[in-house]
């Protein structure tokens, strides 16, 4: 009597014959033996659904590890990997995406001061583009950057007990209003390109997040306009700008000279040695008067 049987697993299984054997008188063996199967050779496991070192598992350490890339940025998102020999559509191998709907959001990103976690490093705004001053004691003139999220308590809070008071104008109320930090006056938020007046008892470092707008438009009031000129005009000087379009309303631009500590109000029809060739910088606070 025989029947068919296997030996080994995977790729080296192999099938044959067995048999029971004959004892005379006393009939067949209970049992088979003798199996003829001879199992094949093992081979390195490759990522092909199949057990080719036969070990009895199937495409281990072979497998490509993907994750869902939704937004299609190179990046996918940590949770549920995928496990496979073939990366499909929609998959990344490299994870790390915190935003797998934007693909402005990933780890290759640059942090922008939009309060978000751009580069997915679990921290918001931490590189955004910042302004910096090194107020001296005394009158400093600085300009906001555009969208600076601030009020008139923070910047107190963040220049501290060097500061002596803070000189703003108030468009609603068409006027200068000198605030100290002891002043029970109300709180406001710091406006895109205004300027302000800041005294302070001794030298201090100054740092406010904000990124340049995407245009350059500025809303100029009749009056007086304390503003951060854009950063397209740094580089320029004061003439050139009054002579341009966009700035021929502008009656006159004062600033303050650092080096000796007082205004100059300048027009475009002032000699050179008033300080019309001054050359402007993005992170200087200005008095337009139109």
């Amino acid at each position: 009597q025989s029947r068919e049987c296997a030996s080994g697993v995977g790729e080296c299984g192999a099938s044959g014959v067995e048999y029971k054997t004959c004892n005379g008188v006393l009939g067949w063996s209970e049992e088979y033996s003798g199996c003829t199967a001879v199992p094949g050779e093992p081979s390195p496991e490759a990522c092909d659904h199949k057990d080719n070192n036969c070990d009895g598992a199937i495409d281990e350490g072979t497998e490509i590890v993907s994750y869902m890339d939704n937004d299609q940025d190179g990046f996918g998102v940590d949770s549920n990997p995928s496990y496979s020999c073939e990366i499909t559509g929609g998959f990344s191998t490299v994870p790390g995406d915190c935003n797998d709907d934007n693909d402005q959001i990933n780890p290759n990103m640059t942090d922008l001061f939009n309060h978000q976690d751009d580069d997915c490093d679990e921290e918001i705004d931490e590189d955004a583009p910042a302004v910096s001053y090194e107020l001296v004691r005394g009158l400093n003139f600085i300009g906001i950057p555009y969208d600076t999220e601030m009020s008139l308590n923070g910047l107190e809070d963040e220049i501290g007990p060097e500061l002596s008071f803070i000189l703003y104008y108030d468009y609603e109320k068409g006027k200068f209003i000198s605030r100290r930090p002891e002043d029970n006056v109300p709180d406001r938020e710091l406006g895109p390109y205004e300027g302000y007046l800041l005294v302070v008892k001794s030298p201090v470092s100054l740092t406010l997040k904000g990124k340049e707008r995407e245009d350059s438009r500025m809303n100029l009031h009749t009056g007086i306009n304390p503003i951060r000129l854009p950063e397209e005009d740094a580089g320029k000087t004061i003439v050139t700008l009054l002579n341009e379009e966009a700035y021929s309303n502008v009656k006159m631009i004062v600033y303050l000279d650092t080096s000796k500590q007082r205004f100059r109000a300048v027009t475009a029809d002032m000699p050179e040695e008033s300080g019309i060739n001054k050359e402007i910088k993005s992170n200087e606070g200005y008095l337009l008067i139109v």
